[in-house]
């Protein structure tokens, strides 16, 4: 009788000649048993994501070339798609974080503070004082381009459009060439006023 790594190595083995028929045998054998990885990751999870972590420091490049196979592509264009409210808020902070971090800016901020932050504004524009209550940008008053911080204390919601035209200018710099092109800023000087007060 072969021992377990007997085994293991026989069955490597035979994988190794036999491709075609390895395949179609797991294909099979994952439809019968949709939930069994699932239910082995949850009850393993920190022994599979040492693994896993471990897998990607070792072969990155067989994680690169995975990742530009064309189903592997269109598999996750799919998901995204699906996804898109689970995955735009994860991706921004994410976004945010590495940028800073990139700067050497110091500080962070929750999503819970930034939940505050919309409410304190009543989901709207800092600037333009439209409702942006489905896709908020947190903008930074003091960018981080202009050493900036990535705390709370520096952020205020903000609309696209907004965010795009103020570009590397302080939010002072930004509402004054605002009020030149427009002098209708009185509600905007208000929600300001009362933000700094």
């Amino acid at each position: 009788m072969r021992t377990k790594e007997e085994n293991r190595l026989y069955m490597r083995e035979w994988h190794r000649l036999h491709p075609n028929y390895a395949a179609e045998y797991m294909l099979e054998w994952r439809e019968r048993n949709p939930d069994y990885f699932k239910d082995y990751f949850q009850t393993h999870k920190e022994q599979s994501v040492v693994r896993c972590r471990k897998y990607k420091q070792t072969h990155p490049d067989q994680i690169r070339e995975y990742r530009q196979r064309p189903e592997v592509l269109l598999k996750n264009s799919q998901y995204q798609k699906a996804n898109i409210d689970k995955l735009r808020p994860g991706h921004r902070e994410r976004d945010r974080r590495r940028r800073a971090l990139i700067l050497g800016c110091v500080g962070s901020f929750t999503r819970e503070e930034w939940d505050q932050k919309l409410a304190e504004f009543n989901f709207c524009c800092a600037y333009c004082s439209i409702s942006i209550v489905d896709k908020p940008v947190a903008e930074h008053m003091i960018p981080l381009s202009r050493g900036g911080s990535n705390t709370i204390d520096n952020i205020v919601p903000s609309c696209w459009s907004c965010n795009a035209h103020k570009r590397t200018k302080t939010s002072d710099e930004y509402l004054l060439s605002r009020s030149a092109e427009k002098n209708n800023n009185e509600q905007r000087e208000k929600i300001w006023q009362d933000f700094r007060n």
